[in-house]
């Protein structure tokens, strides 16, 4: 296992949240990591998945949403938890220069970096990985996918071709943990 190193990430003026930077020697990319509604970045599954990683020489930063940060129960509002997405993916980029940067989450946490990243592109970031659904309200499913796919070049993760909308619609909605695969 990898060493974490805890770190304090800068959401706005008032805002501050705990992270933990999970960097192998030799790490190949770095997956900004965000966790569900219910369970922390400290959760068992967050850190197997930081563990599994990191075995496989990729770092992770895990990182807290404000309201889990303070105890609450009740998830931040969808603008500051994007926000915090966002000042983690930035401070990534400080804290592991060079390495291919991926963001996503848990549930709660890959939905948010998914509208974060659909409202306006995470600076640096490559791609996006879910590891738990539902990624998106079923009312708004289609609406979020269409505004991906229009601002985020997407493509295949089998033969990098261009992802259509239909096949980010198909995928979003019917792979389990995010494993995005496309058939042509």
């Amino acid at each position: 296992m990898t060493a974490s190193q805890a770190i304090t990430i800068s959401v706005d003026e008032a805002r501050r949240v705990s992270g933990l930077l999970q960097a192998p020697r030799g790490a190949r990319a770095c997956y900004v990591l965000a966790h569900g509604a219910g369970a922390s970045m400290a959760h068992p599954f967050m850190a197997g998945v930081a563990n599994g990683l990191a075995e496989r020489r990729i770092a992770t930063l895990r990182y807290q949403f404000p309201y889990m940060e303070q105890g609450s129960k009740r998830p931040d509002a969808p603008k500051l938890a994007q926000a915090t997405v966002r000042a983690a993916v930035i401070e990534t980029s400080g804290l592991v220069p060079g390495l291919a940067v991926v963001a996503g989450g848990k549930s709660f946490g890959g939905r948010m970096t998914s509208q974060a990243q659909a409202e306006t592109p995470l600076p640096g970031v490559r791609g996006l990985v879910f590891l738990g659904f539902p990624l998106h309200p079923p009312v708004d499913r289609q609406t979020t996918v269409q505004s991906i796919c229009s601002r985020w070049k997407s493509r295949c993760c089998s033969c990098k071709a261009p992802a259509t909308h239909s096949q980010i619609s198909i995928l979003c909605g019917s792979l389990p943990n995010g494993l995005v695969r496309a058939q042509h």
